[in-house]
């Protein structure tokens, strides 16, 4: 009989942590009690300096600190990261054959780790957008993201406008590697489906 396991990536350092991503993990942990699928919830950026995995009855809690090195680029500084956590995740995730994983990703903008899992497993990725970085920088008025989205390069001026636009890109990037894309709110989902041009199939 095929085993089931799901990853839970959960980022502790970002806004998801603060609005909704407790509740949720809380519900799906619940939601899985007595099912055939085993629960993973993997911690990213966790206090202390090593990596350590707590059994809890119902599921396994999987913590991974960030490395205190200086990088010199917030690329080069998720890239490093992302290469440790899929490392150190292959020596715990199965690869017999008899064992279904699914890799369930709580956070944008972090396009290496979904780079590196694509790479290194053959599993399903599941991304959830619990929030988006362009509503918060613009109080959610989506007709000036499209205004921005529609400026030439050479008219976007701000820095604030630069971190709007590649924040985006990289969101639409990510959903189009992934498996399945969930958005909490209809609103985001309505957003990159219109001006990321991404397909609800």
């Amino acid at each position: 009989m095929m085993k089931k396991e799901i990853y839970f990536f959960n980022n502790s350092s970002s806004r998801a942590a603060v609005y909704g991503i407790g509740a949720y993990t809380n519900q799906l942990v619940k939601s899985l009690i007595n099912t055939e699928w085993k629960l993973n919830t993997v911690n990213l950026y966790t206090q202390g300096k090593e990596m350590e995995i707590v059994e809890y009855g119902q599921y396994r809690q999987i913590n991974i600190p960030f490395p205190n090195e200086k990088m010199q680029s917030p690329f080069q500084y998720n890239k490093c990261y992302a290469k440790i956590i899929t490392y150190f995740l292959k020596d715990i995730i199965p690869e017999d054959g008899e064992t279904k994983c699914v890799f369930h990703l709580n956070m944008m903008n972090n396009y290496p780790l979904i780079s590196y899992l694509k790479k290194l497993y053959k599993h399903k990725i599941v991304l959830v957008s619990h929030y988006a970085d362009w509503s918060f920088a613009l109080l959610g008025d989506y007709p000036e993201l499209k205004k921005l989205l529609n400026k030439p390069k050479n008219a976007i001026k701000t820095e604030q406008e630069k971190a709007i636009l590649k924040s985006f890109k990289e969101d639409i990037k990510m959903i189009n590697r992934v498996d399945r894309f969930v958005c909490v709110a209809q609103h985001t989902l309505y957003t990159y489906c219109e001006s990321g041009r991404i397909s609800r199939d």
